[in-house]
């Protein structure tokens, strides 16, 4: 199977579980903080709701935009839906995604 195949079928298989854009902002399990070619998104900053489930992290945003990231054989390393490279680092227990021109930092807000 192909990853653009695999990364549906996790889709599918997650919709149950994954509220509406609409819901996500009254159920966010985190804030996520983004930023695009160097320029904060405001619009796209703020409730997202991120989850993670051997080793594939899926990333929701209240907006509706979303990434599901694959694990490749190095520690904090990833490929999104759409082939990109991913690297994650932590600051003071708090995660970062990188791709080549997005970075989102996603704080828990812990309920």
């Amino acid at each position: 199977m192909n990853f653009p195949v695999i990364s549906l079928l996790i889709c599918i298989l997650a919709t149950p579980f994954l509220a509406t854009s609409s819901v996500l902002a009254d159920d966010a399990n985190a804030d996520c903080k983004v930023r695009e070619n160097g320029k904060d998104k405001k619009k796209k900053t703020g409730p997202c709701n991120v989850f993670e489930a051997r080793g594939h992290v899926w990333i929701l945003l209240a907006t509706g935009d979303w990434w599901v990231l694959r694990p490749k054989n190095k520690a904090d390393r990833f490929v999104d839906q759409a082939g990109k490279d991913v690297k994650r680092d932590f600051a003071a227990d708090v995660p970062s995604y990188h791709w080549a021109h997005r970075h989102i930092t996603v704080s828990t807000t812990g309920g």
